[in-house]
């Protein structure tokens, strides 16, 4: 007997939130702590965590009904949970992905994404992105949520600024100043 595709995307889905939970409660007791090497590892399982979501995201779902992609998923879960694992998988694997790309990343580098991005997303160049825009650029089984978190002003749409001021923040690391 084999699992359907919907059984196994719900116990996808239950793994994922249990990894998560997991890393909430760690995290959250690790900030408590005097003792800074607890920090450095929940920092370092969000950094994967967030470069394992990416690579999920950029599958379009494909990945989400298959069993490799759950093995994966429970194998991560068992490295991260192990700080001197976490930090050589992070030093050897992560860190030299990432770091030729952000710690190079540069305002007009920024600017050069932020029209790309532009382009794509406001389809009627109006200035706006519109509820079915954004559904349409990220699918819509994602754009709910981001769409509550970006739609400061609560008007039901999002201006290009408010897309803006969230990407600069998230990709400059730092909070769009008057």
């Amino acid at each position: 007997m084999t699992l359907s595709a919907a059984m196994l995307s719900s116990l996808r889905s239950m793994s994922s939130a249990f990894i998560d939970l997991y890393a909430l409660v760690k995290s959250f007791r690790a900030i408590k702590t005097p003792e800074s090497d607890d920090d450095t590892h929940w920092l370092i399982f969000g950094v994967m965590r967030g470069v394992f979501r990416i690579i999920e995201s950029l599958t379009f779902g494909y990945l989400l009904t298959s069993w490799c992609w759950l093995a994966c998923e429970l194998a991560f879960f068992w490295l991260i949970t192990d700080a001197s694992r976490a930090k050589l998988i992070f030093n050897h694997c992560v860190s030299r992905l990432l770091s030729p790309i952000v710690d190079k990343l540069t305002r007009e580098d920024f600017d050069s994404m932020w029209q790309r991005l532009r382009a794509n997303v406001d389809a009627d160049g109006d200035g706006k992105v519109s509820l079915e825009e954004l559904k349409t650029f990220l699918g819509a089984r994602k754009f709910r949520a981001i769409a509550n978190t970006l739609d400061r002003d609560g008007d039901g749409k999002l201006s290009l600024e408010e897309v803006k001021l969230f990407l600069e923040e998230l990709v400059l690391g730092r909070a769009h100043k008057e």
